[in-house]
């Protein structure tokens, strides 16, 4: 793209100016910065944020649901010049696997009443059926590093809003926006991963490794892509990131159900429908809209058999509002193994 050169520095200077807004303390997307990191700036950065650790992909920690970060893909960077080059270490992942994983995606969202050729079609155009994916282009982390300042809680920041409502007429703008912002910034205020940091290596143009580290929300998950500071809170807000790439992406298929009833019913209370198409362009982009439908998804609609100008059929069952999570999972995992759909532990 001719402007590809502007968007990291674009990303840094809006992210600087968040960070000094609310007050944040980790720069989730530092792999984002062309700066080369040695060992020695490294540990300068430790000594610089008493918060940093290794990071729960190094450091295995109990983690809400009984999962495990190493459920996820690991990566390393290769940097050459100013530019740094994402390479995901993927797991062994064969023709069977991924034949196990279309089938899970059927049984948990056939259990939740769903069509799970919406699911399966989104699956293999963000990860090709691959549940431990972790996400790192570029658009990728650009959205999660924004994401992760603009959910940062700042306790001072909560007071001056509540201030605000309290002085605001309840029907002004202003008063709407600071109630926004302030259901945004409580959003992780009790997740004790939102500091959590990734340590990984550095490929150096001389040949020689170093290692660097950045916030475990600055990149997608699982086989769905999601940017967690916008799904996470869909499962619950406490958990870790990489719990969609847990149980070979049970939590993942159950939280894309969710999601894509949410934003049927959003799309619908706008005016904008209830189609597949419809849902799938609120899932990509992001908001309701009626723009003209994804010639790509119509094709790879049609080739799934899934009429994309229907309505979306999403099911009812096992609601997100009075789920008991972990019922739910221990209940999906049950029907998973006796039907050997979950990779051996």
């Amino acid at each position: 793209m001719p402007y590809g050169w502007f968007r990291p520095l674009l990303v840094v200077v809006t992210m600087w100016f968040s960070a000094c807004h609310r007050n944040a303390s980790i720069d989730p997307a530092r792999p984002l910065q062309p700066q080369l990191f040695s060992s020695a700036s490294l540990v300068n950065l430790r000594r610089s944020h008493d918060v940093l650790d290794p990071g729960p992909f190094v450091r295995e920690r109990g983690a809400a649901y009984g999962m495990s970060s190493s459920s996820c893909e690991r990566f390393y960077v290769r940097v050459r010049d100013d530019h740094r080059t994402y390479q995901r270490i993927r797991k062994p992942w064969t023709n069977a696997d991924e034949l196990r994983f279309r089938q899970l995606i059927d049984l948990v969202t056939s259990e939740m009443g769903a069509n799970p050729r919406l699911f399966r079609t989104w699956s293999l155009r963000e990860s090709t059926h691959r549940p431990s994916a972790i996400h790192v282009l570029d658009p990728d982390l650009e959205a999660a590093a924004v994401a992760w300042h603009e959910h940062t809680y700042s306790s001072e920041r909560e007071r001056v809003l509540l201030e605000m409502l309290a002085a605001a007429d309840a029907s002004s703008r202003p008063y709407w926006e600071a109630k926004a912002e302030l259901s945004r910034i409580t959003t992780f205020r009790d997740n004790p991963f939102f500091r959590d940091v990734v340590e990984f290596e550095l490929r150096l143009p001389d040949g020689t490794q170093a290692r660097d580290v950045a916030s475990i929300w600055a990149f997608g998950y699982g086989p769905f892509g999601f940017n967690p500071t916008f799904f996470l809170p869909i499962w619950d807000p406490v958990s870790p990131p990489w719990i969609f790439c847990g149980d070979d992406g049970v939590v993942a298929i159950v939280t894309a159900v969710w999601a894509a009833r949410l934003q049927q019913r959003e799309c619908e209370e706008k005016g904008v429908g209830d189609s597949y198409t419809v849902v799938n362009r609120r899932f990509s982009r992001g908001h309701c809209s009626r723009v003209e439908a994804d010639p790509n998804f119509r094709r790879r609609a049609s080739r799934a058999g899934l009429d994309p100008d229907a309505r979306a059929r999403l099911g009812r069952k096992w609601p997100q509002e009075s789920t008991d999570r972990s019922e739910l999972l221990t209940h999906l995992r049950t029907l998973a193994r006796q039907q050997g759909l979950l990779s051996a532990k």
